[in-house]
């Protein structure tokens, strides 16, 4: 068999070229598999998150005592709700903090006696599942979503 027959034989021969193909592909897409589903669970857990975060908030915080607006023991029992409903997960976190009242009665001011809407903003924190703790020297930054919640002293009950 001469040089130029051999050489013939050896482009045309694509025995396990396949294999080789899939074994450089398959790594990349589960990858991508991955990172998909993490997105689609990342956005259900936002989509329950929003409806669950102003569940809580209506019936832990809009009340006619206006003096339990934004009081330590309102953002645990919120929290704490929103955990509740969320299922206790280690990929999940959440975090309560409450702006307007509390701060217009911290001031002083004469117009701290005139009672304001009450903004409770949650903030859901979800960590990716594949680099959870990290993997290869990379650490990921968890992905966050926030839902903010007024409430109308005005209006017991209502979120507005």
């Amino acid at each position: 068999m001469g040089v130029n027959a051999w050489l013939h034989a050896a482009r045309h021969d694509e025995r396990g070229q396949m294999a080789v193909e899939l074994m450089v592909v398959l790594p990349v897409v589960v990858a991508l598999v991955i990172v998909l589903v993490d997105c689609m669970v990342f956005l259900g857990d936002c989509a329950r998150f929003d409806r669950v975060c102003c569940e809580a908030v209506r019936v832990h915080a809009a009340s006619p005592d206006s003096s339990s607006y934004g009081t330590s023991s309102t953002l645990d029992a919120i929290r704490s709700s929103i955990e509740e409903s969320m299922g206790r997960s280690e990929r999940l976190a959440c975090a309560v903090s409450c702006d307007g009242a509390v701060a217009a009665a911290a001031s002083g001011s004469t117009l701290s006696f005139v009672p304001q809407p009450v903004v409770y903003t949650c903030t859901l924190e979800f960590t990716p599942w594949p680099l959870g703790s990290g993997a290869f020297g990379v650490s990921p930054h968890a992905l966050s979503h926030e839902k903010r919640c007024v409430v109308d002293p005005y209006r017991p009950g209502v979120v507005a």
